[in-house]
């Protein structure tokens, strides 16, 4: 068997760069290559074919690195349609409620999609994938020295950042900003970890908690998406969900009754150890293309 990827460089990859390693490893030839290169490339040698670009259109970003390539786009997009062997969409949006490739107009083309939303899972055929973890967030310690953070950025985001970091000042929660391997050691050494709403229903952060054995305070707009493919995150059961009216409330429920805050931090860890499998998704991969 021989599968193509046609991959951009974000950050949402990763997940899906795991998986083909995985592939690899079973004597599977994988390929990966940027537009450039498919453009140009004879696809009719492969038996599968994973496309990718840019996903968010409307974004500024999206404009100023596919502007000047709108005509290459176009060639690359009608390529895919014209591939013979199993064609898969690869929806990296940030948003996964949203559809990263809307130009399209296509619901019907399986598609592999980071952290998708509920609602569009059950409008299209979808392989969900989470977000990448790395390394040094899986050290989860016993020893929770840290008892709160909430260390995310505040200025370029919504306005509700600042408004939940203002109500819970109080509980004084750690919110110096460290490099990745400085602030995941940190993390691992954490009893409650606050994730703040960002643009999208769910971030990196989300994961990194749950890997690191914090318990995950996560804005309830966590409920529109999927970020563990093979676990379920339930409320008050393996992670905490919160609102800007009843954080404080929540907060301090999880301060007092330590007892629970450490059942359900322990029952977020065994959720993600079980729900972020890179081989069971490597299989499913393969099951997709039959």
């Amino acid at each position: 068997m021989k599968i193509l990827a046609v991959l951009t460089r974000t950050t949402n990859v990763r997940y899906l760069r795991h998986m083909l390693e995985n592939l690899r490893g079973r004597g599977i030839t994988v390929d990966e290559m940027q537009l450039y290169a498919y453009s140009v490339v004879d696809q009719s040698k492969y038996d599968a074919l994973i496309y990718n670009t840019f996903p968010d259109e409307s974004s500024r970003k999206f404009l100023e690195r596919n502007g000047n390539h709108s005509a290459l786009i176009k060639i690359c997009d009608e390529k895919f349609y014209a591939f013979k062997g199993k064609r898969m969409l690869f929806d990296t949006h940030d948003n996964g409620t949203k559809d990263g490739f809307e130009r399209l107009n296509d619901t019907d083309t399986f598609r592999i999609k980071v952290n998708p939303g509920l609602k569009v899972m059950e409008r299209m055929q979808i392989l969900p994938i989470p977000y990448v973890v790395y390394r040094p967030y899986n050290n989860p310690s016993e020893d929770r020295t840290v008892p709160i953070m909430c260390a995310m950025k505040i200025l370029g985001f919504p306005i509700t950042r600042r408004k939940i970091l203002e109500k819970i000042t109080k509980f004084h929660p750690t919110i110096a900003w460290l490099p990745l391997k400085e602030h995941a050691a940190r993390l691992c050494h954490t009893r409650i970890n606050i994730v703040l709403p960002g643009w999208g229903d769910s971030s990196l952060s989300h994961t990194d908690t749950l890997a690191a054995g914090a318990l995950l305070f996560a804005h309830e707009s966590i409920e529109n998406v999927r970020i563990l493919p093979y676990a379920e995150l339930k409320d008050g059961v393996n992670y905490v969900s919160y609102n800007l009216s009843n954080i404080v409330r929540k907060l301090s429920a999880a301060i007092k009754a330590h007892k629970k805050a450490d059942e359900i931090r322990k029952a977020g860890l065994e959720a993600f150890r079980t729900g972020y499998d890179v081989n069971r998704s490597a299989d499913d991969l393969l099951k997709v293309i039959g």
